[in-house]
C-alpha cells in the first residue's frame, strides 16, 4: 500500500499456520486456574473472555474485511468453521492451551455463537449485515508507544473505559511498523462523543493524545497534501471503505461480472426507431 496513512492492522489474526490474518483482543490466565475454579468463579469470567475473542473474530466488524476468516467462513456451505483453527490464532492461544474441551465450554456459552453437537465446529447464529455507520464511528488516536507484546490489550482496555468498541486497529506502515497510532471504531455515536469531548482530554499512561474523528483526520491530511477535487474525493472514499479486503465490495464486483456475462450472452433487443422531423 503506497498510501502512508491508511496501512493498518485488521481483523482476525495469524494462525500457527499459515500466517494471515491478525488481531484484536485477549485476556490471561493458567492451566491451573482451570482445574481450582469452577463455572461460576474465575474460570467463567476467563471463558467470557475467550468467547468474546472468538465472537470478534465472527463480527460484523471483521468477519468481511478479514480475507482468511472469510475464506473459512464461505469454504463449507453452512458456514461452520473449524474450532481447532480459530483457536490456533495467536491471541487465542492462552485460551487454547486449557485444552480443547474447555475452549468448545467456553463457545457454548455465547448468544452469538453456536458449537456443532461433535463440539468440533462453530459459526455465528446470523447472517452478515453490511456494518453501518463504521467510518462515522470511528476515531483517530495518536501519540502511544512503541508497539511491545502487551500494547494491543492496554490499548482496548484504554477504549474500552469510553464504552464498547469493535475494533481498534494499529496502523502501520508498509514494513509493519507501528505508527504511533490507532483508528478506533466504538460501537455507537455517543460514544464517540463522550471520548472526543471527555474532560480532562483522553491521555494513554500519562501522554497526551491527539484525537479527533476519522472523518476530520481524513480532511486534514487531504489539506495537508493538497489534494482536490477528484483526487481529494479517492481520499476520501479511500478513508471510508478501505483498502484491504472487503467481502461486500468483492460480492458486488462478482454480481456486476455476472450481469456482465449474462448481458453479452442474451439477444440483442430491438429497438425502435423514431425520426424527428
Amino acid at each position: 500500500m503506497a498510501e502512508e496513512d491508511v496501512t493498518m492492522a485488521t481483523a482476525s489474526e495469524a494462525p500457527a499456520v499459515p500466517e494471515e490474518s491478525k488481531a484484536e483482543t485477549s485476556t490471561s490466565g493458567t492451566v491451573a486456574e482451570t482445574t481450582s475454579t469452577d463455572a461460576g468463579g474465575e474460570d467463567a469470567e476467563v471463558q467470557a473472555k475467550a468467547a468474546a475473542q472468538i465472537e470478534f473474530y465472527f463480527g460484523d466488524a471483521n468477519l468481511p474485511f478479514d480475507k482468511f476468516m472469510w475464506t473459512l467462513y464461505t469454504k463449507d456451505p453452512d458456514h461452520w468453521v473449524p474450532i481447532e483453527t480459530v483457536s490456533s490464532f495467536k491471541r487465542m492461544r492462552e485460551y487454547s492451551a486449557r485444552g480443547a474441551d474447555w475452549v468448545v465450554a467456553a463457545l457454548r456459552t455465547s448468544t452469538f455463537l453456536e458449537v456443532d453437537a461433535e463440539g468440533k465446529r462453530v459459526r455465528r447464529r446470523t447472517e452478515v449485515q453490511k456494518p453501518k455507520g463504521q467510518y462515522e464511528r470511528s476515531v483517530y488516536a495518536k501519540g502511544f508507544p512503541d508497539e511491545e507484546p502487551t500494547l494491543q490489550k492496554r490499548l482496548e482496555a484504554f477504549f474500552g473505559k469510553y464504552g464498547k468498541t469493535n475494533a481498534v486497529r494499529m496502523r502501520r506502515t508498509e514494513d509493519k511498523k507501528f505508527k504511533n497510532s490507532v483508528f478506533a471504531e466504538f460501537a455507537d455515536f455517543a460514544t464517540v462523543d463522550v471520548f472526543l469531548k471527555a474532560d480532562p482530554k483522553p491521555t494513554f499512561e500519562g501522554k497526551e493524545l491527539l484525537i479527533m474523528t476519522k472523518d476530520a483526520y481524513c480532511e486534514m491530511k487531504i489539506k495537508e497534501k493538497g489534494l482536490t477535487g477528484k483526487s481529494a474525493n479517492h481520499r476520501r472514499e479511500i478513508m471510508s471503505t478501505g483498502r484491504g479486503f472487503n467481502a461486500f465490495r468483492e460480492m458486488a464486483r462478482a454480481n456486476a461480472q455476472n450481469k456482465d456475462g449474462a448481458s453479452a450472452s442474451a439477444p440483442a433487443e430491438k429497438k425502435d426507431v423514431y425520426l424527428e422531423f
